[in-house]
């Protein structure tokens, strides 16, 4: 019988997996020509697909006409849409495709977190579906940035870190969330974020035992978290700059990309119409308007990033019941859950630079895992009218993803229906 469950667990993410491909291929080299930052991203991915140097070089004026080379964010994600330039050409579908495979990754990852922390299968794949109703996380799965790519790889480190966590004897699961953890910081400097969590959830876990019985973490157990979280970290971080170094590039022009990258990230001072603070991404306030089409006599085509509101609005109270149940229980999964969660989303209030929505990403998964947790707290209640309204709940969020569809990917609808259901709030205009 759990052999059969285990079976039907795993049909069910695949079908939630083929869900998440089909809607997120459908039309994506529409359009065909480079929108928002893939005149950065897409063009430097061309770049490293055809091995120029140019593409880690800060000095150059335009690569192509409206297009600049994108030096200010590590390699890994350029590196893989560049792979997917050599597989399909130089062409929309080309420098996607790579978000599109690590978009459906993030739904997995955020199955396999799911179901360590929360230990339910049931919660797992309602975390799954929810994510693949979800309007930030899908938009970015479908253009050539690097924000789907770094939220893999974090989920990815959680996971492994969760694994270890439960044996510290397997090692390999720490070194695998070592290794994922310098992905992500080699894909965006946002990655370090993990060392936060990993820092922190260390501190939790041997705080009680320094005070009550004066028990230490072992200098084998910290040399251990130092190898696997600092030192392969970096040595990971270096070897993604493989090509700029095979192309020639110095040691002394790897520290003045460095340097530029460092001054450019804490001394920006511009602008953008679209630019957002942390607590509008937790409200679903401000999308990102990335794309219009007006060639449709009267209708009109758009690709906004807005967040499924259900699940953003719904998350919040999840956060409030889960904490609820931290401080009953103090289930250590739940405190690892929530902490993940505050610490990809809240060292951006302290961010120099102008921020957007879609920096707001890597938080989003945790979020709709804190969701489904409450929502499988209602479905398994003994009121039916408890159970009834988070059926309703779920049934909405299916609702609102179709309704908004086109919305999300530049399908062209009527203008009336734009201003009267996608402009409902003023913010998402």
């Amino acid at each position: 019988m759990n052999l059969n469950r285990t079976k039907l667990t795993y049909v069910i993410l695949g079908l939630i997996l083929l869900f998440s491909f089909v809607t997120r291929i459908y039309r994506v080299w529409i359009p065909a020509e480079y929108y928002f930052d893939e005149v950065y991203h897409a063009v430097t991915a061309k770049l490293y697909a055809r091995n120029d140097p140019s593409g880690y070089e800060w000095w150059h004026d335009e690569p192509e006409p409206g297009t600049a080379v994108e030096w200010l964010h590590p390699p890994i994600a350029k590196l893989t849409q560049a792979l997917g330039i050599i597989l399909i050409g130089e062409n929309s579908l080309g420098w996607r495709i790579s978000s599109v495979v690590f978009g459906v990754g993030v739904v997995m990852a955020t199955f396999l977190v799911a179901n360590k922390l929360s230990k339910s299968r049931k919660v797992a794949l309602l975390s799954a579906i929810l994510l693949s109703l979800d309007g930030l996380v899908f938009v970015q799965s479908r253009i050539a940035m690097n924000d789907i790519h770094v939220t893999f790889f974090i989920l990815m480190s959680v996971f492994f870190y969760s694994k270890w966590k439960d044996s510290q004897e397997k090692q390999l699961n720490l070194v695998l969330s070592g290794v994922f953890t310098g992905i992500a910081i080699a894909t965006k400097w946002s990655g370090v974020f993990l060392l936060g969590i990993f820092i922190i959830d260390q501190l939790l876990t041997w705080m009680p035992r320094m005070i009550s019985r004066k028990k230490f973490p072992s200098f084998a157990l910290l040399s251990n978290l130092f190898i696997n979280f600092i030192f392969l970290p970096v040595l990971i971080y270096v070897l993604s700059f493989s090509q700029f170094f095979l192309q020639g590039h110095s040691w002394k022009q790897f520290e003045g990309l460095h340097s530029q990258i460092w001054h450019y990230q804490t001394s920006l001072e511009a602008t953008h119409p679209r630019q957002s603070s942390p607590i509008e991404w937790v409200l679903d306030l401000k999308p990102v308007w990335m794309y219009v089409n007006y060639d449709s006599g009267d209708k009109v085509g758009n690709i906004y990033n807005l967040g499924n509101p259900l699940i953003f609005f719904g998350g919040l109270i999840g956060i409030l019941g889960i904490v609820y149940t931290i401080i009953r229980t103090k289930n250590r999964n739940y405190i690892l859950l929530v902490l993940a969660y505050l610490i990809v989303w809240l060292p951006w209030m302290f961010s120099p630079r102008i921020m957007f929505f879609y920096h707001y990403l890597p938080a989003v998964p945790f979020l709709t895992i804190i969701l489904s947790i409450f929502l499988m707290s209602m479905i398994n209640a003994k009121s039916r009218l408890i159970k009834y309204l988070a059926y309703l709940f779920l049934f909405a969020c299916a609702i609102w993803f179709f309704l908004f569809y086109p919305y999300l990917t530049g399908l062209p609808v009527s203008k009336e229906f734009v201003s009267k259901v996608y402009y409902i709030l003023p913010g998402w205009k």
